[in-house]
């Protein structure tokens, strides 16, 4: 469990499900999406519009998870660890 009493404030910055289209094909990895062959980056899981779970921008390609609690709570031990002082 975390302790949400470090947790700080921060923007969130979310897509809805409606563009995610729209944002695949900004980054040019739609033709892959739609093909099954964008993986989970925690489990490698083949994600689809029924599974995304999150969806993170690392050197100008969209890097997505699946929707797993495993895999949520990976990204989430991730995103604390990189910003911790």
């Amino acid at each position: 469990m975390y302790n949400m009493m470090s947790v700080e404030d921060k923007e969130i910055k979310a897509v809805h499900i409606t563009d995610l289209e729209k944002l695949l094909q900004k980054y040019e990895q739609s033709d892959d999406f739609n093909n099954g062959q964008i993986k989970c980056h925690i489990c490698s899981d083949t994600v689809s519009m029924n599974n995304v779970g999150s969806i993170q921008l690392l050197d100008n390609r969209l890097r997505l998870t699946c929707n797993k609690i495993a895999c949520y709570d990976q990204i989430v031990k991730q995103s604390i660890s990189i910003n911790s002082p």
